[in-house]
């Protein structure tokens, strides 16, 4: 963790266990840690990661940050067949969409963008319009429970006629991969899947060039 100081970072859960260890490693270091958590304590902001509203909220108090350990989590020490719906959602709430929103919130687009660039393809200065689609989206749009990746039918006979190739018909220069796209689901399709796509941008850089 050497050469860290300086940089802030944002720990959520950050006030007790494995989130409180973190966050003081990291102030060993001489980071600017900003812990978020549901436990009041000496330079907290309160923030149930579950709630995207205190998230968002949480996140417009700090500057941007370099480094986000996404920490805050729920654990049931029940037996599964214990385990309440409520107490099921609660569970999906903190510990899956409390990680995505608190993602959201940190920039986690300007990352990615500067991972691109990293590779050499910096796009940042040619992104024309853009969209963000998150869980919550993609349920209201396909029923999907929770924005579940396959939807509701992902064993339906129909599904692979359906999938998107990897060029984009209506988007010229846009390739699709991933779980959801032609060959299918899967690691080893997923993994097929971008190397259809990778192979369909070779031949398009090849034939314009």
């Amino acid at each position: 963790m050497k050469g860290l100081a300086g940089k802030r970072v944002v720990v959520t859960g950050g006030t007790s266990g494995i989130g409180a260890a973190t966050a003081q490693r990291f102030r060993e270091e001489g980071c600017d840690v900003v812990v978020l958590a549901r436990t009041p304590g000496p330079g907290v902001i309160p923030c149930d990661v579950s709630d995207r509203a205190q998230v968002e909220a949480a996140f417009a108090r700090i500057d941007a940050p370099d480094v986000l350990i996404a920490n805050a989590g729920v654990s049931l020490r029940s037996r599964a067949a214990d385990i309440s719906a409520e107490q099921w959602d609660q569970v999906i709430a903190t510990n899956l969409s409390g990680a995505f929103w608190t993602a959201q919130a940190a920039a986690y687009r300007e990352v990615v963008l500067r991972r691109f660039a990293q590779f050499g393809l910096d796009v940042r200065d040619r992104i024309v319009t853009e969209q963000l689609i998150t869980p919550a989206d993609l349920e209201a749009r396909t029923g999907g429970w929770r924005g579940a990746l396959y939807g509701e039918l992902f064993d339906s006979p129909w599904v692979a006629f359906r999938r998107p190739t990897s060029r984009a018909g209506d988007i010229p220069a846009l390739y699709l991969a991933g779980g959801t796209t032609h060959p299918g689901g899967g690691v080893p399709m997923v993994m097929l899947s971008g190397k259809l796509a990778a192979e369909a941008i070779t031949a398009d850089l090849r034939s314009t060039s």
